[in-house]
């Protein structure tokens, strides 16, 4: 993220699959996925970013929601 932002990105998307993503909140998670969302949420306020969930969708709705949501970069 801090480099993203250096580059002078500020909509900063995290890509995760449907099936990651209900799994999180019961714990039936790859535990990297999990590390990866908790630091995500946690650094984006300090670098005045709002997190934003990318939802792992059929490409053409993908890039539609990018699109439409303005976003400059996606981790994953």
């Amino acid at each position: 993220l801090d480099a993203l932002t250096a580059l002078g990105h500020r909509r900063i998307a995290l890509l995760c699959s449907q099936d990651e993503w209900p799994g999180y909140d019961s714990g039936h998670v790859h535990f990297s996925f999990a590390n990866r969302l908790a630091a995500y949420k946690a650094r984006c306020p300090g670098l005045g970013h709002e997190p934003f969930i990318l939802p792992n969708r059929d490409p053409r709705e993908l890039a539609d929601l990018v699109r439409r949501e303005r976003i400059t970069a996606v981790l994953c």
